[in-house]
């Protein structure tokens, strides 16, 4: 089919259905031309309504042409220009007939003098169809004054860039429709709400562009789940030492009560889209983790927040060591976390276990509702197998850390480019 100009312009009997319905192609198949005023100071003239390399554009982004109607609707404006097409022709009939009425002058300049209202309808009645077909789709000058539903001429679509965003949304999300259907097939087992798939079953950009968010975000967060990646550093029946390379793995070995371990921190990262803050990124960005934890019963502490009590243990502790000084790091000198999120260095946890010999363990004397209860052991060799627990397992954490490479460790937990 011809287009308009020195141009040629080929579209198939399909492609040409769709830009005849959006007034962009007459019925011969030539593309409309408008003769544009603005503007003002270099007027874009006599030329296709919508440039024939925009038109290739739409069409390239949809081969299926599915979605070709939805992007030229919303690249015109959507629903919120209709209604100013519609605000337009009220206000075109109200001017109409009042001028017919009151008197006006015509394409000459010469006066033609007013008619009774009803005569001024009726002529209304017999132009309005040709009025409703040029705001129908405006050209750019009808969009710029108005507001109307219509097309720019040019690329990207006015200053707002309404076509490169239009097109750049329904690519992004075409190209997760794989993507969309294993999220969907999840949705349906879990008696979930399943992701739209029809164009119509989006209002507008806005809402395209969200629930390709939510894709992304979706399979990102299952691949985040999914991976588990540690070294693990040291282990005997009764200790074992884990440092974890990604969220997931911290999750599994580490204390649930730690912020970059917690469960529920790692959740709310996942699923919600507003949450900023990443307590696993916060602490790997600068520092190696390495999780110790013990099998074997650990002394206890007795620990208040406000009005609540908790028991906490030397089951777990976390080993914080700087990322610039892991070939200088030191077991001896370690700087600890506690179950209690105190920290704390190897003397002091060496301290707590040698303290746990002598501690008076009769609950009268004890000042908290929540009781530490009787001693987890009662002998100084019991005492120094524990502490040799600590010494070799931070004697081999020591070890690793001169030839860990801190590159190893995932950072960024959700990777939403799919």
């Amino acid at each position: 089919m011809l287009g308009s100009g020195d141009s040629t312009c080929v579209y198939t009997p399909e492609q040409l259905v769709i830009l005849q319905e959006f007034l962009l192609a007459d019925s011969s198949g030539n593309l409309v031309e408008t003769r544009l005023k603005r503007p003002e100071n270099r007027p874009l003239g006599i030329g296709p309504k919508l440039a024939p390399d925009c038109i290739d554009r739409f069409l390239k982004a949809d081969p299926s042409l599915r979605w070709t109607r939805w992007m030229l609707y919303q690249s015109a404006g959507g629903a919120r220009a209709k209604e100013a097409s519609e605000r337009a022709m009220e206000q075109l009939k109200e001017r109409f007939i009042d001028e017919r009425v009151s008197g006006h002058l015509d394409n000459t300049n010469t006066f033609i003098h007013g008619v009774p209202r009803p005569e001024a309808e009726a002529l209304w009645a017999k132009t309005e169809p040709r009025y409703r077909r040029i705001i129908q789709v405006a050209d750019q000058d009808a969009v710029e004054k108005t507001g109307a539903f219509g097309f720019y001429r040019n690329w990207p679509g006015g200053s707002r860039g309404l076509y490169e965003k239009t097109i750049k949304a329904v690519v992004r999300f075409l190209k997760l429709e794989q993507k969309v259907k294993e999220m969907n097939d999840d949705m349906l087992k879990d008696s979930k709400e399943a992701v739209p798939t029809k164009p119509d079953d989006y209002a507008d950009v806005d809402a395209l562009e969200k629930t390709t968010s939510r894709v992304e975000r979706y399979h990102a967060s299952k691949h985040a789940r999914d991976d588990i990646r540690f070294e693990k550093v040291y282990a005997t029946d009764d200790v074992s030492v884990v440092a974890p390379l990604t969220y997931a793995a911290a999750t599994r070995y580490g204390y649930e009560d730690w912020q970059w371990s917690s469960p529920g921190a790692f959740d709310q990262l996942l699923t919600n889209e507003n949450a900023f803050h990443d307590p696993w990124k916060s602490a790997v960005t600068s520092n190696v983790l390495v999780f110790i934890t013990f099998s074997l019963p650990m002394p206890c502490w007795v620990m208040r927040k406000g009005e609540t009590f908790d028991r906490k243990y030397l089951t777990n502790l976390c080993v914080l060591i700087a990322r610039t000084k892991l070939k200088e790091f030191k077991g001896a000198s370690a700087t600890i976390t506690d179950e209690e999120g105190r920290s704390v260095n190897t003397e002091e946890v060496r301290k707590m276990i040698l303290s746990e010999v002598g501690r008076d363990d009769d609950p009268a004397k004890e000042e908290w509702p929540v009781k530490r209860g009787p001693r987890v052991f009662k002998t100084v060799e019991d005492a120094k197998q524990r502490l040799k627990l600590l010494d070799d397992a931070l004697a081999a954490v020591e070890d690793w850390a001169k030839s860990f490479d801190p590159a190893k460790i995932v950072t960024e937990t959700l990777k939403l480019s799919l």
